[in-house]
């Protein structure tokens, strides 16, 4: 038993042991790297852990630079490398401090620099020298041979590119500039119904010669500004193209049915008619030409109608399908926005009569005689009580009875009702037929016996 606890206390003191070991491997030593004196403050930036990298550095200027490493005491060996991968390192000179850290000049290049930890494993970081890839911004113009409807070219003239860096593998990698391209275009504000001065811009890692953006709804410039390093060294450069005038255009389109949908109409899935529509078009700057058109053909192979106007009213008293879209272009007919295509489907008429109603119930259920319809461009209602006498004349199929003769309520018993109505897609109605008027939940003290 004995002998068993102590193998168990040997076990867990391996243990922790291992487990001890390991977090000490796991700490990197610091590395502090420093400029030449004048020379603005280095940049520590995270790697990919696919790189094999530890950290990036990038400084202003590399000559005169220095690295710090303190690796807690333990002995190690410090070497560079380049863009063949830390399997080809080159050991480098290094200088024990009084404080026990060691110090290495950095050649004054893109440098790797490879750490190896005695007891413990290497460590690689990657030293960017500025001087290399220095930003400059000379100017920006438009080249309007390679620009179009969608995208404007601007052609740069500076050095913007690429600032490469190599994993411990000698794979190539680069560093974003983070250049910022600025402009203002316009986009439509609902609240407004309007369009609207917005401000754009897109981030660029580098810059060969020419720059492709989205073209601009409006006159403005662009500016190119960066990058992140100087920036962040304080010396944030830029560059301003001229006023560039839009040739791109763009639209928004609505559509609004003006006359009212009465609750009696009948709902089949297809629109009632006649239809009163209102057709409304606002227009960017560059917009010189505007034309709705109206067409039997959702490919618009056949135009019907075409109006000039940005807005128009149309009504459609035929049953069918009607497409209608707004087009508008610039002053070369260039660039083009069509929107998208509104759909009328004016549906067969359709007309039906109820045989009952039980006005003066008060409850909002079945009080109104209404006819029950679809797509009518005429009615006529005439009713009259078992002795011939009018009691009311409707014209609107909208319209409905309320079980009233000179303002009050008839008894219950049968009517006649005698209908005329034409229909969108050229339908003649001509019916007739009773309406039972039901006692009344709650009758009218002013009831007549007509």
């Amino acid at each position: 038993m004995i002998i068993i606890m102590n193998n168990i206390r040997f076990y867990i003191t391996s243990l922790c042991f291992m487990l001890l070991a390991v977090a000490v491997q796991a700490a990197a030593p610091s590395v502090v790297v420093t400029s030449a004196q004048g020379a603005e403050a280095p940049i520590e930036l995270a790697a990919e852990s696919s790189t094999g990298l530890q950290k990036i550095f990038v400084i202003s200027d590399a000559a005169g630079a220095s690295a710090v490493i303190d690796a807690g005491g333990a002995s190690i060996s410090v070497a560079t490398f380049g863009s063949a991968g830390a399997a080809y390192a080159t050991p480098a000179a290094t200088t024990v401090q009084p404080d026990g850290t060691v110090a290495v000049s950095l050649p004054a290049t893109d440098t790797g620099l490879a750490i190896e930890v005695a007891g413990d494993r290497s460590y690689y970081y990657w030293i960017v020298d500025y001087t290399e890839h220095e930003l400059t911004l000379n100017s920006l113009t438009i080249d309007p041979n390679e620009s179009d409807c969608s995208m404007v070219a601007l052609l740069f003239d500076g050095s913007a590119g690429p600032i490469t860096y190599y994993t411990i593998t000698g794979a190539p990698k680069t560093l974003s500039r983070d250049l910022e391209l600025s402009w203002t275009s316009l986009a439509f504000d609902s609240d407004s119904e309007s369009f609207q001065p917005t401000d754009k811009s897109s981030t660029l890692a580098s810059i060969a010669s020419t720059i492709h953006v989205e073209q601009p709804l409006c006159s403005t410039h662009f500016t190119l500004q960066g990058d992140r390093f100087t920036s962040a060294w304080g010396n944030r450069l830029s560059v301003e193209s001229p006023v560039v005038d839009p040739i791109a255009v763009s639209g928004h389109a609505t559509m609004t049915r003006l006359d009212s949908i009465a609750d009696n109409m009948s709902n089949s899935g297809a629109d009632s008619g006649p239809a009163q529509l209102q057709f409304q078009a606002l227009v960017t700057d560059a917009v010189r030409f505007t034309e709705w058109q109206t067409s039997a053909y959702p490919d618009f192979s056949i135009i019907d109608l075409r109006f000039n106007q940005t807005d128009f009213d149309l009504d459609i008293a035929e049953s069918g399908t009607t497409y209608i879209r707004f087009v508008a272009a610039n002053d070369s007919g260039s660039c083009e926005w069509i929107s998208d295509t509104f759909e009328v489907n004016i549906g067969a008429s359709k007309l039906l009569c109820p045989n009952a109603f039980s006005p003066g119930d008060q409850n909002g259920v079945n009080d109104i005689w209404k006819v029950s319809y679809s797509s009518l461009t005429s009615f006529e209602c005439d009713i009259f009580n078992r002795w011939g006498v009018h009691i009311i004349k409707l014209t609107d199929p909208s319209q409905g009875w309320d079980g009233r003769y000179r303002g009050k309520l008839v008894e219950s018993g049968v009517y006649y009702y005698v209908i005329r109505a034409r229909g969108t897609d050229g339908v003649d109605y001509k019916l007739s037929g009773d309406i039972n008027v039901i006692n009344y939940s709650i009758r009218s003290k002013n009831s007549t016996t007509e």
